[in-house]
């Protein structure tokens, strides 16, 4: 994708513009609204830097760093670790810390599929159907009361949490671009970060 346009009666309207290098890592998005967004990469196409300028002034600056494995262990926002994540020796992400204080950790069973996150001490486990093309969660409880249920076709199609029913609207990407009511009505749009980034 090169460029959308997107009209929002709320949000207000923008157009937004894209640049890739050969091998397809984005270089620089042009927002109208935000400024521009150029992106820095090693040899191995990770993302190191992202930097945003609006009228030719540096207003963020976000920088990621990795382990040996290629696995990102630190994000920093304008010289200060926001996230640092852990890894395990089969590169299987297992914690991570904010720098708000918030704390989660992840767990896997032994086909390595994760099958619970802890959240600040709140665990939630996943119900998990192995047998679709990829393992997919189709039930998330807390103290085994059921918080969200999934649907799937080819892919996810709906939600269900509590009493409230969503459907899934995807682009020709296969990215969630947004999710409507049981009345058809559209929540707020999903931004989906399509940048090489590896982050969970």
């Amino acid at each position: 994708m090169t460029k959308e346009t997107i009209t929002d009666a709320i949000a207000g309207n923008r157009i937004i513009e894209y640049t890739y290098d050969k091998v397809g890592n984005r270089l620089t998005k042009n927002d109208s609204v935000e400024g521009i967004t150029t992106y820095t990469y090693d040899d191995n196409d990770c993302l190191l830097m992202e930097q945003l300028k609006q009228n030719g002034v540096v207003v963020q600056t976000i920088e990621y760093r990795y382990d040996d494995n290629g696995n990102l262990i630190s994000q920093i926002k304008n010289g200060v670790e926001e996230v640092s994540y852990t890894w395990d020796k089969e590169n299987r992400l297992i914690g991570v810390r904010k720098a708000n204080g918030e704390v989660i950790s992840y767990q896997y069973d032994s086909d390595g599929i994760r099958v619970s996150s802890t959240v600040n001490g709140v665990k939630t486990e996943f119900l998990v159907d192995k047998n679709l093309p990829y393992a997919q969660v189709l039930e998330e409880r807390v103290n085994n009361g059921l918080v969200a249920g999934y649907v799937y076709g080819n892919d996810l199609i709906s939600q269900q949490r509590g009493t409230e029913k969503s459907f899934y609207l995807v682009d020709g990407l296969g990215s969630t671009r947004g999710l409507t009511n049981a009345n058809g009505g559209v929540k707020p749009r999903y931004a989906q970060n399509r940048t090489r980034r590896k982050e969970m």
